[in-house]
This record gives structure tokens, C-alpha cells and sequence, in this order.
């Protein structure tokens, strides 16, 4: 079955490389991929099973001897190594870290880490670079002056922090497979052979301290975004650089915008709240707005809100809200597509956490409800350590945000993903806060937890 997959896969592969990475418009050819995608997927489908067999016949063999011939464990190992190197190879990230903790201590422990290549081009030419692991920042394992080439480095992920004068540092995260060369155009049997791997830094004028920079480059994304990412699979995806905020746009940005004399023209009689933040029926105390019950106009957002995240807003308003800003400062403000956003929170390796693989509920900027009213203030600073490699705060609690794109529903609107965990939860589930984007709402909804976080194009390097 194995063998089957591989071959499936080098034909997949030759198809692809016909079209250079474009889609696949040829008929007879079309059908052929689809026919070993179908293939494929049986025969993975039928190996994990038979693993799951052969594991659990192991364990009961176990339970029966717990003396097994030595030869038998160490045909045990052997067989979790190949399923090692094959759950490398589909970019199964949780898989592999499971699979490494069961061999660590094995005779095949010596063999898990491996070593791969990287090589780093950037604009400026010579920039100065610290290589660090992704989890352990402050021990420096590396520096000098791009460009590197064919740098030797423990499979792993590490963040490549770049500066140079005149330019933003920035962080520039990779992920080092064994055997594979991340930046030639090699890298994956030249997946990404066509596009530019150069790593750019703008200039200290092109946006302030508010914007976070995400280089462009691959990364690990969720393919079945129904499935639970820790078992769905994952396949690199290529998203160019791009800007986003720090943070959520907060009360006072919002009430900017409404008191916009022009924003306020779009409301009417007919339609004396539109644009408005709204808040949930019957509740005597509204979280975002001060209470227009008995008021003949809008009262504004309550005052002890305008410094946290502005929230109750429908898709429709978020994107209202990015054309007004982008207008003003004459950028290309937007909401971010679903895929931006994936890579800002969850960087090239595929984290189920901006911060990580294991959920730390004391990262999370959380209220505690009791009938629907806050009983604990929400957490302060803002900015805590719920933040992604690229230094962008808040993408797995605090309020879930609406992505710019979605499900097609023709005349120019979609039905968003809403994106990230919610502070409003009234119970904490690990898996409501990982960061994939995997639900749609209608475009109109409103949410008391959806905010608005935005993206701005590099125009330089936007396609």
C-alpha cells in the first residue's frame, strides 16, 4: 500500500509540474488527477488502519509477555519509524510529534532528528540575521549576514530574526525537515519552483509599530477545515507578504468611524442603527454600547470599552469599517483572507496555538460569564502571551475575527470563516481556540463575540 501511495504520488507530482503549479484545465488529465487523489486517499486511509491493527496487537501481545523476544520491540520500532517518515512526508506535523515521542528512548532515537539545509536570500542583499528555535528565543544558535547558503540545521522549527538599516526587523520562521532544503527551489521536489523565495524587509516608512510584518513563503496549512486539526491533513500553501494588525480594532477606532459625518449619513429613520455595534435582546447591561433605551439618538460605545476590542459586528460592518480606514490613510486596508490569517497565527509549522502545540488556558485573554454577564474583568494588559511568531497579539482568545473571504455565494458576497476562540466562552474546550479557520457565518450575522482584525497589502511585493 505503501509503494501504491508513492507511486500515486510521483504521478500527481508529474501532473502538476506539466502546469507549472496552475490549475489543471486539460479533461483528459483533470480526471486522472482527481482518479489518484481518490486513490490516494484509500490507500492512506487503509494504512492508518492497519496500523492502528498492528498497534493494538502489539499492546495486547504486551499485556500477555511483557518479556517479548527483543527482535519483536525492535521490529515494533522499525514499523513506527516508517510510519514516521511517511507522516513527514504528508506534513502530518501532530502525527510526527507523537510518533517521536514513541521512539525516543528506542534504538531508533538516535535517527529521529536529522539534519536539513537552509538557504536565505533577502532585500537588502546583506541584512544581519540571529537564528533561534521557535521555542527558545534567547539562545542564539546562529549569526552573521545573508545571503546563507546551505546552512546544516537539526529538524525543527526556528525563527530567523532579519535587520537592516533603514529597514523593519523582522521574524521569519522556517521549519527544517529532514532531507530537504528550505529556500532552493528544490525544496519538496520543487513544489514552490516558480515563485520567489527572496525575503524582502520594508522600510521603517512603510507602516508604524501597529502592523506586524509576515514575510511571504510556504506554509503549513489545514486542507479538510471541517476535520479537528489534530487529525486533519495538512499540505504546504504559498501566501505573499503581507501587514496585520497587532491587535483588534478597538472602541475608540470604531467610534471614530461612526462619528464620520459621512458614516453617518448611511444611517437613516428607516435604519437608525446600521453600522452599529448591537448587543444581545434583554440584556440590561449591553458589553459594547452605552444603552440607547429611552434615547431618541445613538449614545456611542461605553466609555470603560473604547480601549478593548470592539465587538457585535456583522462581516458587513467589519468591511465597511476596512474601506473607511483604508480611505482615510490612503492604504490598502482589508479583512484578512482565511489564509493570511492561518499563517499569521499559526506560522509555517502548522501550531494548533499561536504559541504552540499544547493549549495554555493562562495565555488567553478569557471573561468568565454567569447569565450572561461578566462576573471577571477582562484580562489586562492587552497585550499578552497569546502571540503568534510575527508578534501579533490575541488571534486565539480574545474575539473571534471575520475573515474577507468564504464560501462563493455569487454578486460579490461570501459567506465569511470566523476565525480564532472567543474571550466570551462560557466554557473553555483546548480545541474551540485552535487557530484554523473552519466556520462559516452568513456575511449580515451579528455576533456578541466577532471583531474585526485587518491586513494591509505590501504593495511592493501585492499580487
Amino acid at each position: 500500500e505503501s509503494k501504491k501511495a508513492s507511486h500515486c504520488e510521483t504521478e500527481i507530482t508529474d501532473i502538476l509540474a506539466r502546469h507549472l503549479g496552475r490549475d489543471v484545465r486539460d479533461a483528459r488529465e483533470k480526471k486522472r488527477l482527481e482518479e489518484l487523489r481518490t486513490q490516494r486517499a484509500a490507500l492512506r486511509s487503509s494504512m492508518r488502519r492497519h496500523a492502528l491493527e498492528a498497534q493494538f496487537t502489539y499492546v495486547r501481545a504486551l499485556e500477555i509477555d511483557p518479556d517479548l523476544d527483543s527482535s519483536l520491540r525492535d521490529a515494533w520500532q522499525e514499523f513506527l519509524f516508517d510510519r514516521l517518515l511517511r507522516a513527514e512526508k504528508e506534513r502530518d506535523q501532530i502525527t510526527v510529534a507523537t510518533l517521536k515521542a514513541a521512539l525516543h528512548n528506542g534504538p531508533f532515537g538516535n535517527r529521529l532528528q536529522g539534519t536539513g539545509l537552509l538557504s536565505l536570500v533577502t532585500s537588502p542583499a546583506r541584512c544581519g540575521y540571529e537564528i533561534a528555535r521557535a521555542d527558545d528565543a534567547r539562545t542564539i544558535l546562529s549569526r552573521g549576514q545573508t545571503p546563507i547558503q546551505g546552512l546544516e540545521l537539526e529538524a525543527g522549527s526556528y525563527v530567523v530574526r532579519l535587520s537592516s538599516k533603514g529597514h523593519r526587523t523582522i521574524s521569519y520562521p522556517i521549519l527544517i525537515e529532514r532531507g530537504e532544503h528550505w529556500g532552493e527551489r528544490s525544496w519538496h521536489e520543487g513544489r514552490f519552483a516558480q515563485k520567489d523565495w527572496t525575503v524582502a524587509l520594508p522600510g521603517t516608512d512603510v507602516a508604524d509599530a501597529s502592523w506586524m510584518f509576515v514575510p511571504g513563503g510556504p506554509f503549513l496549512s489545514l486542507l479538510n477545515r471541517d476535520r479537528n486539526p489534530e487529525k486533519g491533513r495538512h499540505d504546504w500553501r504559498w501566501v505573499e507578504s503581507f501587514f496585520m494588525a497587532a491587535l483588534e480594532v478597538d472602541g475608540a477606532s470604531y467610534q471614530r468611524f461612526l462619528d464620520d459625518p459621512e458614516v453617518k449619513k448611511e444611517r437613516s429613520p428607516k435604519a437608525p442603527y446600521r453600522l452599529l455595534p448591537r448587543f444581545l435582546s434583554g440584556d440590561a447591561d449591553p458589553r459594547y454600547v452605552a444603552s440607547p433605551r429611552g434615547r431618541s439618538s445613538w449614545p456611542g460605545i461605553r466609555s470603560d470599552m473604547l480601549d478593548l476590542p470592539v465587538g457585535s459586528l456583522s462581516q458587513r460592518n467589519a468591511r465597511r469599517f476596512a474601506r473607511w480606514l483604508a480611505a482615510g490613510s490612503q492604504k490598502a486596508i482589508r479583512l484578512p483572507s482565511a489564509l493570511q490569517w492561518e499563517k499569521a497565527a499559526r506560522s509555517v509549522d502548522g501550531r494548533l496555538y499561536p504559541w504552540g502545540n499544547q493549549f495554555q488556558e493562562k495565555y488567553l485573554r478569557i471573561q468568565r460569564l454567569v447569565d450572561n454577564r461578566i462576573v471577571e474583568p477582562w484580562p489586562v494588559p492587552l497585550r499578552g502571551p497569546d502571540i503568534s511568531l510575527y508578534g501579533i497579539h490575541n488571534l486565539a482568545g480574545s474575539l473571534r475575527e471575520w475573515s474577507g473571504d468564504g464560501h462563493d455565494l455569487g454578486d460579490g458576497l461570501v459567506n465569511p470563516y470566523l476565525l480564532g476562540g472567543s474571550a466570551l466562552l462560557g466554557t473553555i474546550s483546548p480545541r474551540s481556540f485552535m487557530t484554523v479557520p473552519r466556520e462559516f457565518m452568513a456575511f449580515d450575522n451579528v455576533l456578541f463575540d466577532s471583531g474585526i482584525r485587518l491586513v494591509m497589502s505590501w504593495q511592493e511585493r501585492d499580487s
